[in-house]
């Protein structure tokens, strides 16, 4: 990395002012780059994505995606909008999840196929579901069986008696 890439680097960023600091203080520019690139590591991928200037006078896309760890093709990428049909079944998920807050994909999949007749895949509903729309099934989560330390412990009667002959012990369980 030469340094007048650096200083390029410089007008790039958005923290321009922690990294101008960081310049005046030290004259390695090697060093300098390292710091620059375990900083923008740090940086998501959407911000970085963002610091790329189409039309910077002195870097060409490519010398940017290059010092930002950016693949080209990612710049051009514009993702696609959901289509007629998930935008309708998310519709009528999420009217479904306000009454029925406990079914998951697989059983809003079942709903969704028998009782409204749409032929689509559970992999598709799961995808709309969990990641699209953020949902998830409300019930009890672990641990729900845990002993509740105010109540009382019976002790255990029977440890010691040796048992020899029939309905010499009865015995009831009311969990």
């Amino acid at each position: 990395m030469t340094p007048s890439s650096i200083k390029h680097i410089i007008s790039i960023s958005i923290n321009s002012e922690t990294y101008n600091r960081t310049f005046l203080q030290r004259k390695d520019y090697k060093s300098v780059a390292l710091i620059f690139k375990e900083r923008l590591a740090l940086k998501p991928l959407k911000e970085r994505r963002l610091m790329i200037s189409k039309d910077h006078s002195n870097l060409s896309i490519v010398k940017q995606s290059r010092l930002l760890q950016l693949h080209r093709s990612g710049l051009y990428y514009r993702p696609k909008d959901e289509s007629e049909l998930n935008l309708e079944l998310m519709r009528l998920m999420d009217e479904h999840y306000a009454d029925h807050y406990f079914k998951g994909a697989k059983r809003m999949h079942t709903w969704l196929t028998m009782d409204k007749c749409y032929k689509v895949n559970q992999k598709g509903i799961g995808r709309l579901y969990y990641r699209v729309m953020g949902l998830n099934a409300i019930m009890p989560g672990k641990h729900t069986s845990r002993r509740n330390k105010a109540q009382k412990i019976y002790p255990y009667l029977l440890r010691n008696l040796k048992v020899d002959r029939p309905d010499q012990v009865w015995a009831t369980d009311i969990t």
